[in-house]
C-alpha cells in the first residue's frame, strides 16, 4: 500500500515540464495539498537563502562533477570535458550556470581514442563492443571531439579554474563532498597519472580538485541500485518519467544525476519496500 504523500508525488510527476532538483521542495510538495495544475514541483535553480556567498560544513555542500573522456582507462585516456554544479544538502543549486570547460586535445590524442575503441572491440563481449561504438560515435556527433580540437583551454589551466570556482562557493578544505553518477569513475581520472600528467613532466594536474574535497563521495548510482532492488515498481516508473540516456555532455549529465537523486530519496523516504519473498 503506497502512502498518500507518495501518491501525490507520483501524480505530480506525470507531466514532467520542469526538472526538479531541490529535495526540500520535493518533500514539501508531497506533504502539502495536491498542486492545482499538473506538473513537477518548480525547479530550484539557485540557492534560495538571500545573501549567502559560500557554503560551510553545516550546509552539507555537494560538489557535482561529471567528466567526458576519450576512454575508460584513467592511465591511458584523457579528459575532454568537465562540468561542475554545487548544491547545498537540500540539493538547491547555488549557481545555475555552473562551471564548464572543454579541454584542449590534439588530433593525435583524439585519433588514439578511436584506436583504443577498436582495440577494445577484440577484448570485450559483443554487448560491450556495441556500447563502446555508440559512445565514441556520440562523442563525435555531439560536436565534443571537434570542440576539443578547437579549444584553447589547456588541462592545467582548466584544473586551476575549476578549483577556483569550487573554492568560491566552498572555501573550506575537506568540506564539500564529491557527488555524481558512478562518480568513482570521475574521481579515478582526477587522481590518475594519465597522459596529461606525463606530458606535464610528471607534475599532477587534476588531483588538486579532489584534494580540496572530502574523502567521502555521494554516488547516485548507489541509490538507484538500492531502489531497483527494494522499490522495483518505483524505478520502472522513473524510467517512464525520465526516459533519457546519456548524451555524453557533462553538464546535462550532472543535472540528470541531481534529478535522479531527488527521485530516489523521495522513494526511499515514502515508499514501502517491495522486497522479494
Amino acid at each position: 500500500m503506497i502512502a498518500q504523500p507518495a501518491l501525490r508525488l507520483l501524480r505530480a510527476s506525470q507531466a514532467p515540464r520542469h526538472p526538479s532538483y531541490s529535495f526540500s521542495r520535493f518533500v514539501s510538495q508531497t506533504r502539502a495539498e495536491p498542486p492545482r495544475r499538473r506538473g513537477r514541483p518548480k525547479c530550484a535553480t539557485k540557492l534560495e537563502v538571500s545573501g549567502m556567498m559560500s557554503l560551510g560544513f553545516k550546509d552539507g555542500p555537494l560538489v557535482w562533477i561529471d567528466l567526458e573522456t576519450t576512454g575508460l582507462d584513467a592511465k591511458q585516456n584523457r579528459i575532454l570535458e568537465i562540468a561542475v554544479l554545487i548544491t547545498n544538502g537540500n540539493l538547491d543549486i547555488v549557481d545555475e550556470e555552473g562551471c564548464h570547460y572543454i579541454v584542449k586535445s590534439s588530433s593525435q590524442a583524439l585519433k588514439e581514442m578511436d584506436e583504443w575503441c577498436l582495440n577494445q572491440h577484440t577484448k570485450v563481449s559483443s554487448k560491450e563492443r556495441i556500447h563502446l561504438r555508440i559512445v565514441v560515435r556520440q562523442l563525435h556527433q555531439t560536436g565534443l571531439v571537434k570542440a576539443s580540437q578547437e579549444s584553447t583551454h589547456a588541462p592545467e589551466e582548466v584544473a586551476k579554474s575549476v578549483l577556483e570556482y569550487i573554492k568560491r562557493w566552498v572555501p573550506e578544505s575537506r568540506t564539500g563532498v564529491l557527488a555524481g553518477s558512478s562518480v568513482h569513475f570521475d574521481a579515478n581520472f582526477l587522481r590518475a597519472i594519465g597522459p596529461d600528467v606525463i606530458e606535464n613532466g610528471g607534475s599532477q594536474i587534476w588531483n588538486i580538485i579532489p584534494d580540496h574535497l572530502h574523502y567521502r563521495i555521494v554516488d547516485v548510482s548507489t541509490l538507484k541500485e538500492i531502489c531497483r532492488r527494494w522499490y522495483p515498481s518505483a524505478m520502472e516508473r522513473w524510467k517512464r518519467l525520465s526516459p533519457r540516456a546519456s548524451n555524453h555532455r557533462a553538464l546535462d549529465d550532472i543535472k540528470h544525476s541531481i534529478q535522479g537523486k531527488c527521485y530516489s530519496l523521495t522513494v526511499i523516504w515514502y515508499w514501502k519496500p517491495d522486497l522479494h519473498k
